[in-house]
């Protein structure tokens, strides 16, 4: 007999108006992490169980040269544990997405194991972060992976670039696994030039969309490359964002209209030097508006993320803003672009963010690393935690449903009545005393009334 406990814990949130600049949250708490080489968080997720997982290297600890660095962290930044992966060579790991059964699937680079200088690197750990498998992809040109997720099937979408298999120099490249990592299928895309994918989500339809950045086509040396694909990794349509000179988009996610949020940088428009750049464009990648922040020095966004009630938060680094040096930098938008609030944060030195998220609260977790805190002359990785300043606000459901449906449960619900942005997270609960799992890798943000998630790890 089939038997399952489900539950679905909501968050709703009403309409964001337009607001003038303001200040950013407080700071709850900042953490600095390393020892006497160079260590540094290039993502950062928050987990199910309240806490956050930072994937990064360390020259530190280890194997030697640079290792691939997992890091837990409890909901107050101190350290639950951490986990090292690699060998003589420099590994390091990229990304991270919690998967639904709690534990954390990895990509990153590795010159350690495989068939050339730089492969592609898949790990998946359990909870505590001990390693269950990997596996390794690549040919005898460099192969580098920038972002991993969980798809809907339980397999994984890894994108990054390629020298192998390329049409020019270096291709973007699309590699979809099942649960244990075999290859489903792969793709290449690109022209005679260079190309890279920095980030890539399943989307809505059960596709997928890339971005990065192209100097095949567009409109000047690299452009913003945005690129929608069938659930078989066919190309269905591609889109460049750009001028005369650099520009860039380094992460991308698929908004609750079922558009897209670009982030990056532009050499071409802007104040001067590279600003950070914020694109928005429908569903079919037409760009609807575009914003740029900067003034006379340079500035890049690394990270960017919907926020609960349908704004945009960025991390990144600037030198025109700040303290001395390069400076860490959050900035918040609302729906249309505009900026709400500004936060820079480091020391004396060079301090860099690479990834943000949004915590269960509302608030916001970034990292990246730090030159001004920690060891003397070193870099550490360096995480941030800032308050709420989009509370978590209830909703009455109109309707909601689950039923088996082939091999996974389907949940689906309704919505009462809608007045702007909203967003859910589902829970599984596992046990009869109540106890219960995230299992959304990201929060669920859909247009319309109707919403609809396929558990597809229930055990029977």
């Amino acid at each position: 007999m089939k038997s399952a406990f489900l539950a679905a814990a909501i968050i709703i949130f009403g309409q964001a108006a337009a607001v003038n600049a303001q200040a950013p949250p407080d700071a709850i708490w900042t953490r600095v992490y390393g020892g006497p080489a160079f260590d540094a968080g290039t993502a950062i997720q928050a987990t199910s169980d309240g806490g956050f997982i930072i994937a990064g290297s360390t020259g530190s600890f280890g194997s030697g040269g640079s290792d691939a660095w997992l890091v837990k962290l409890n909901g107050d930044g101190s350290m639950a544990w951490s986990r090292v992966f690699g060998a003589g060579g420099d590994d390091h790991a990229g990304t991270v997405d919690q998967t639904p059964d709690g534990g954390y699937i990895i990509a990153g680079l590795s010159k350690s194991f495989g068939n050339g200088s730089e492969d592609v690197w898949l790990l998946r750990t359990d909870e505590n972060g001990d390693s269950l498998w990997d596996e390794v992809f690549g040919g005898p040109e460099d192969d580098r992976p920038h972002s991993v997720r969980v798809a809907s099937d339980g397999g994984y979408i890894i994108a990054g670039g390629t020298g192998d298999w390329t049409a020019g120099n270096q291709d973007a490249w699309l590699i979809k696994t099942d649960s244990v990592g075999n290859v489903t299928w792969d793709e290449t895309y690109g022209g005679a030039g260079n190309e890279k994918a920095y980030t890539a989500h399943e989307t809505a339809d059960g596709g997928y969309v890339l971005a990065g950045n192209t100097n095949s086509s567009g409109g000047g040396s690299y452009d913003a490359w945005l690129v929608k694909t069938n659930a078989n990794g066919d190309s269905l349509w591609s889109r460049t964002f750009g001028g005369a000179d650099f520009d860039n988009a380094y992460n991308m996610q698929q908004t609750s209209d079922e558009g897209y949020i670009l982030a990056g940088y532009t050499r071409s428009f802007g104040s001067g030097g590279q600003d950070v750049w914020l694109i928005k464009t429908d569903d079919n990648g037409i760009e609807e508006w575009s914003e740029m922040f900067g003034q006379s020095g340079d500035e890049v966004a690394y990270g960017v993320q919907q926020t609960v009630r349908g704004n945009y938060i960025l991390a990144g680094l600037t030198n025109s803003f700040g303290a001395v040096g390069f400076d860490a930098i959050l900035i918040k938008t609302d729906q249309d672009g505009n900026e709400i609030w500004r936060g820079t944060y480091g020391g004396a030195a060079n301090d860099h963010f690479f990834s943000v998220d949004q915590a269960d609260d509302g608030g916001y977790v970034a990292v990246g690393y730090s030159n001004s805190f920690g060891l003397p002359q070193d870099d550490d990785l360096y995480a941030v935690r800032l308050d709420s300043d989009e509370p978590n606000v209830p909703t009455t459901l109109n309707s909601f449903a689950a039923r088996w449906s082939g091999d996974c449960v389907e949940i689906d619900w309704c919505l009462t009545e809608r007045t702007g942005p909203v967003s859910f997270d589902v829970f599984r609960r596992e046990a009869r005393d109540g106890t219960s799992r995230k299992i959304d890798g990201e929060l669920i943000t859909l247009p319309g009334m109707r919403f609809k998630f396929y558990d597809r790890r229930v055990v029977c």
